[in-house]
C-alpha cells in the first residue's frame, strides 16, 4: 500500500505525478487521504481519464486524527511535492515529521528545504517531477524492504530530537 496523506485536487501537481506514478505500478495499490466530495469526484474522473485502476480515495475526514491510521498501515509513505507548486527553498512539508514517526519508508525529493532533517540515510530520495522517478523509487523500496526498514527506522530515531521543546530551547525571546 501506497500511502498519501494531504491536499486532494487537480490543482495539486504532486497529485498528478504520484497518480502517473500508479499507473505505471499497476500492481501496487495507492491511498490517498483528503479531500472534499466534490474534489475526490474529480480526482476519480482525471483517474478513469489516465487509465488509473489502483488508486482508493477517503475523502476528508472530519476528525482529521484518522490519517494517522493509514500513515501507520502505508508500505510507503509519499511526499512529492514539486517546484512547480512550491517554493523548495522554504517549504518544509509538515507530513514529513508525521510520516517519520511512523516507522514507514518515505519517498520524497531532496529540496533545500528539507535538508536539515532529511538525509540519504532516513528517506529515499527520488528526482523531482517525473512520474518514472517516483514509480522506480517506490518499486524499489517494496523489493527491497531491508532498504526501507533501515531508512524507516533512522527516520524513527530522529524525529525523536525534532521536539517543540529542542528546536526552541536556544531561542531567546523578549517578554513584553
Amino acid at each position: 500500500m501506497i500511502v498519501y496523506t494531504g491536499k486532494l485536487g487537480l490543482d495539486v501537481l504532486e497529485l498528478k505525478y504520484i497518480l502517473k506514478a500508479a499507473k505505471l505500478l499497476p500492481n501496487y495499490k495507492f491511498l490517498f487521504t483528503g479531500g472534499r466530495e466534490s474534489a475526490v469526484q474529480k480526482v476519480k474522473e482525471y483517474c478513469k481519464e489516465l487509465g488509473v485502476e489502483n488508486a482508493i480515495f477517503t475523502g476528508f475526514f472530519n476528525d482529521s486524527t484518522a490519517v494517522r491510521n493509514y500513515q501507520l498501515a502505508g508500505d510507503v509513505l509519499v511526499s512529492y511535492y514539486t517546484s512547480n507548486d512550491h517554493l523548495i527553498e522554504f517549504n518544509y512539508p509538515q507530513k514529513i515529521n508525521e510520516y517519520m514517526s511512523t516507522g514507514n519508508p518515505i519517498i520524497t525529493p531532496d529540496f533545500p528545504a528539507t535538508q536539515d532533517v532529511l538525509t540519504n540515510k532516513n528517506v529515499f530520495f527520488v528526482a523531482p517531477d517525473s512520474e518514472h522517478a517516483l514509480a522506480n523509487g517506490i518499486k524499489h523500496l517494496i523489493e527491497n524492504p531491508e532498504v526501507g526498514a533501515q531508512l524507516a527506522a533512522q527516520a524513527k530515531e530522529d524525529i525523536k530530537s525534532l521536539t517543540f521543546d529542542s528546536k526552541t530551547k536556544d531561542c531567546f525571546c523578549w517578554a513584553y
